[in-house]
């Protein structure tokens, strides 16, 4: 959740001060965890306070574009200003970050599909932007908005058709839209798999049959949940629609939260399966790493990481501090050029100085 320097916290965000809530004793302890394992304080805070309250602080995402020969070798692309979008782009609903882009060219138009959180319902949605060159992009709207929170609308063509994935973690199912009138209006079609909880759930082609990535967390022998962005499941099909079947080796992913969630679709690359994992052990999508799939059969899945530096990271042009967790990489005119996004910690004042600025005849924080 991406804000600008010195943009006001919108109004409605969250109130909690993590300094405040802290007992001193406890607050010493944090520090000294993480400088033991060489976490920055502000993220081991961030967990405690998760673990200790489900507390989550607020942060700011926005989109960039970015450039390489391959596509774990990626760098801010120099033909463009990033960030590209931002929450600010938005003017069909009050936003508060937009995220999770995924990307496809049509009719010699370039689509990018989105989450955009709102500040109003606290809720995901849906949107598009359209570009005639894929640098200056225009907003078009909200395109699917639902009763539940949507992210990750992952996007994909096959047999003539657009469909689309967005994780509705809400639902505990992984659900298929099609589009009726592509890019701007969609339909549901089915569930894919449901009863569990299903976070960016990606699916591709190959060796004539559907697979299917998806990330579930651990949970104990009495169906608790006890880890999150840790487990990686894998599921196949023969058509789309399924049915679909948990390979034997599934979770390929277990109990690592460094490798398990995904961070986009699934590529190929000289003949060579590309996946990206995101990076949570410190912080929620702190970092993306690529590995190569050297084996997939309905007995058989194996993969190693492609190289040990992240893909994408955090950075220092303010945008990306915190991190990147997202990855959409598509091959043009013999480079490849994806869409990223990158996030910072909100600022968050005081909660006092909050019901201060909000009180009758003091007006409203800036959204």
């Amino acid at each position: 959740m991406v804000r600008e320097a010195g943009e006001a916290d919108p109004e409605g965000a969250h109130e909690a001060d993590p300094l405040a809530l802290c007992a001193p004793a406890e607050f010493v302890v944090i520090l000294a965890r993480a400088m033991v394992r060489k976490v920055p304080w502000l993220e081991m805070l961030y967990r405690w306070s998760q673990n200790r309250w489900g507390f989550e602080m607020p942060r700011t995402y926005v989109i960039a574009r970015y450039a390489g020969t391959r596509p774990w070798m990626l760098a801010s692309d120099d033909s463009v200003v990033n960030p590209v979008l931002t929450r600010f782009d938005v003017n069909d609903a009050p936003a508060l970050f937009v995220a999770d882009p995924f990307v496809m060219c049509v009719g010699g138009e370039w689509q990018l599909f989105f989450e955009v959180l709102r500040a109003d319902t606290q809720l995901g949605v849906v949107a598009l932007a359209t570009s005639a060159d894929g640098v200056v992009w225009s907003y078009q709207g909200i395109i699917v908005d639902e009763p539940f929170h949507l992210s990750y609308p992952f996007v994909f063509a096959w047999d003539s058709e657009v469909y689309m994935i967005p994780e509705s973690l809400g639902t505990r199912s992984v659900r298929l839209y099609r589009a009726i009138a592509y890019p701007r209006q969609w339909e549901f079609v089915a569930d894919l798999l449901a009863g569990e909880d299903f976070a960016d759930s990606t699916v591709f082609r190959h060796g004539g049959r559907w697979w299917m990535f998806t990330e579930t967390g651990a949970r104990s022998e009495t169906g608790e949940r006890v880890g999150w962005h840790d487990v990686l499941r894998l599921f196949f099909a023969d058509e789309l629609k399924g049915p679909w079947t948990e390979h034997p080796m599934s979770p390929v992913v277990d109990g690592d939260s460094r490798v398990a969630r995904m961070a986009g679709r699934v590529l190929e690359h000289e003949g060579r399966l590309v996946r990206f994992g995101q990076d949570c052990s410190s912080v929620y999508g702190r970092q993306v790493f690529a590995f190569e799939i050297v084996e997939l059969s309905p007995h058989r899945y194996e993969e190693r990481a492609i190289t040990e530096q992240p893909v994408v990271g955090p950075g220092r042009d303010g945008w990306n501090a915190g991190g990147m967790h997202h990855i959409d990489a598509v091959f043009i005119d013999g480079a490849w050029v994806a869409y990223v996004d990158g996030w910072r910690w909100s600022r968050v004042p005081h909660p006092f100085l909050r019901r201060l600025l909000r009180a009758p005849g003091r007006g409203a924080s800036a959204r």
